[in-house]
């Protein structure tokens, strides 16, 4: 029933691991999954590059999967991290130079000025980055709700997922999202606290039609577009099933290159900048794209954008079917493993989701983890492990947050959570192979991703998998890597 409510170094290719998929491909999304549980958003904005002003409709389908009614639902306003007022914000003080660069801290906003329904029947209000919407009547379990959410919003000059320059515009975890409900802790609506990742969502079908002057290029996280212009104003359309987030960026000189990969997919560059290793870019995109698609089965989508962005650090972040890049990543370093991992995000967040707020090393650590295959040997591999193994126990002796269950809340600065969700989490997977061999491993990370594909896993999952491959409790192990504010041995006997 619906009721209608409106790092660097270089690369290999040699040796790639056997496919588990015999065509190099996942199954068509429509055939894989079942859509009936899928949320959707039709997205309709209108954007001023100039003043950076951006105000639009979000129309939402809520379908109640819980097996209770449901008086109330959330949305994360993420973009409301960003303003004077905010309680918590998405950035340390040490960060704002990174964040702010100009010398001035620019305040955004998102203003959500009605939500609405054809029969009425609700009360919405808004504190700090959480949207409550409060129904007269309870929506049913297994019934549907459609929203309509009108917002207008405020782009600062700042270096962040959402952010601008002189040179574009982009907008990542910046639509108003639905919480994930669970009947375990009910709706997630934590705070956008500035160390990791601290985003949960569920997949979601999208569709968005994004307004821009005449000459402005859209880069979205999307698997398919049509463009028109009239009278002064470009219109881009795209749609994308399966995805657990919407984002794009914007602007009128971006650049584009292009290259296919052996799968037939086809990396997207977009640049402002005067990049000149472009063609190394894309050369890593592709390597990295076939390396995972032969461990794991095909990319799910036919296209893989990349914009070039400013953020608060030489790095990059992904969203399902697009990356933005950090300037520095393309003009001082050549950056082979931040595009690695973008990539390889796709299959690790984009298809198997995690709670990033609390198993953010399932995601970050387990993609920077396997993509060290892309780039080195087995015996490099360890050389590496080896120093990065000596380098982290003296770091980690001054680190507050030991654990991979620390609370988001706690950490005192991005290095520290980096130090334990990605360094710690490659370390105790490296311990992990060789107590498991090559080949269980390679057949663990397998088995994970097919059981798990668009679904949200855990540890506890992941766990369970492990033990599953091995023939015996891993208990001990885990406890001792995740929980222990010491690293343990990386060689068992």
């Amino acid at each position: 029933m619906i009721i209608s409510l409106l790092l660097t170094g270089c690369f290999r290719t040699d040796e790639l691991p056997a496919s588990s998929v015999t065509n190099g491909e996942r199954p068509n999304l429509t055939e894989s999954t079942n859509e009936a549980w899928i949320n959707e958003y039709s997205i309709y904005v209108e954007l001023d590059p100039t003043s950076r002003k951006v105000w639009g409709t979000e129309r939402v389908i809520f379908k109640n999967t819980a097996s209770i009614p449901l008086n109330e639902i959330y949305f994360n306003v993420y973009m409301n991290a960003f303003a004077e007022s905010a309680e918590v914000k998405p950035y340390f003080d040490s960060m704002k130079d990174d964040v702010f660069p100009r010398g001035k801290i620019d305040y955004g906003y998102m203003d959500i000025s009605s939500v609405t329904s054809q029969i009425g029947g609700l009360d919405f209000t808004v504190y700090e980055t959480v949207l409550k919407i409060e129904f007269h009547n309870p929506v049913e379990a297994n019934e549907s709700v459609e929203l309509s959410i009108d917002f207008n919003a405020y782009v600062p000059l700042m270096n962040h997922r959402t952010g601008a320059n002189k040179h574009a515009i982009w907008f990542g975890n910046f639509f108003p999202i639905l919480a994930v409900y669970d009947e375990k802790d009910g709706w997630h609506t934590e705070p956008y606290y500035p160390a990791g990742e601290p985003f949960y969502s569920s997949f979601a079908n999208y569709s968005a039609t994004i307004i821009t002057p005449e000459g402005y290029t859209v880069v979205a996280s999307a698997v398919s577009g049509d463009i028109s212009e009239v009278d002064g104003k470009r219109t881009t359309e795209v749609k994308v099933k399966m995805a657990r987030d919407f984002a794009f960026a914007v602007s009128n000189e971006y650049a584009l290159v292009t290259k296919k990969t052996s799968s037939d997919k086809y990396i997207n560059l977009y640049t402002y900048s005067n990049i000149k290793n472009k063609n190394d870019i894309l050369d890593v995109a592709a390597n990295s794209m076939d390396y995972f698609t032969s461990l794991l089965g095909g990319y799910p989508g036919s296209t893989f954008n990349i914009a070039e962005t400013e953020m608060f650090s030489a790095s990059g972040v992904s969203y399902p079917f697009a990356a933005f890049i950090d300037t520095r990543c393309f003009n001082f370093d050549p950056p082979y493993t931040t595009i690695a991992n973008v990539v390889g995000r796709q299959w690790f967040y984009g298809v198997v989701g995690v709670n990033n707020a609390r198993d953010a090393w399932l995601d970050l650590g387990l993609v920077s983890f396997i993509s060290q295959g892309i780039f080195y040997t087995d015996t490099q591999i360890t050389d590496l492990t080896l120093n990065l193994y000596d380098t982290s126990q003296k770091q980690i002796k001054y680190a507050a947050n030991t654990s991979f269950k620390d609370d988001l809340s706690g950490y005192t600065s991005r290095d520290e959570h980096s130090l334990i969700n990605i360094t710690k989490a490659k370390l105790m997977l490296y311990s992990l192979k060789q107590k498991l061999g090559n080949e269980k491993f390679n057949e663990l990370i397998k088995t994970y991703f097919n059981r798990y594909s668009y679904k949200i896993a855990s540890s506890e999952d992941f766990i369970r998998v492990a033990e599953e491959i091995y023939g015996d409790s891993l208990n001990d192990f885990f406890k001792r890597w995740m929980n222990g504010n010491t690293l343990p041995e990386l060689f068992e006997d």
